[in-house]
This record gives C-alpha cells, sequence and structure tokens, in this order.
C-alpha cells in the first residue's frame, strides 16, 4: 500500500474511506444548483460504470410522485408547517442514508 494524492489531498496508506451515494447530482461542474435538490432538473446520463435495474425504475418513479404529489400537497393544505423546530429535527444515523427520522408538520 501507499500514499495518494486526490484533488490535493493525501490520504496517507491504510487509511479508512467512506463514500456515500449522498453526493450524487452534488458535483458543481456537471450541476448547476448542487446542493438543491429539484424535480426540474434535467435527468442526465450516470457516470457510474452499471446501474441496476432498481435505479433505473426508483429514479423516474420518484421524480414523478414528487412532482405530482407535492403540488397537490401544498395546494391542499395551504397552510403546511413544520410542527417543531426545526433545529429539533433528526437525520436519520447512516452514513447511506439521507433523511429525517420524522417531519412532524401541521396540515394548518
Amino acid at each position: 500500500m501507499e500514499d495518494i494524492t486526490v484533488a490535493g489531498v493525501t490520504i496517507p496508506a491504510g487509511d479508512a474511506i467512506v463514500t456515500t451515494f449522498a453526493a450524487a447530482g452534488h458535483d458543481p461542474p456537471t450541476t448547476a444548483t448542487p446542493p438543491r435538490n429539484s424535480t426540474r432538473r434535467a435527468p442526465r446520463a450516470t457516470t457510474w460504470p452499471s446501474v441496476s435495474v432498481c435505479t433505473l425504475h426508483r429514479r423516474p418513479l420518484a421524480r414523478m410522485e414528487a412532482i405530482t404529489a407535492l403540488p397537490a400537497l401544498f395546494e391542499r393544505y395551504e397552510g403546511l408547517s413544520l410542527a417543531v423546530d426545526p433545529a429539533e429535527l433528526r437525520q436519520v444515523p447512516s452514513f447511506v442514508a439521507i433523511g429525517w427520522e420524522e417531519i412532524p408538520i401541521r396540515l394548518g
């Protein structure tokens, strides 16, 4: 084993490296608004050498659900708001998933 340098950062030989899918779609050179999830962002080809069948079907379905369900939810409950202070929200304890354990809301 030997040290490796990536983007000017040296990773010593033997150090653990944790990767995550959470960074997908957050590459500034390829995405105009990387930290923002948007259903309006045009789908683009993946840079992964292979993509699972599950991924190919889930991505368009999730996009369709978000485009359909979220506007309907916000239209039906115009006063929709968080029922707690945002600082009280707890993230899912995971290296792989990004999300909240729960999101308490007031329908308005």
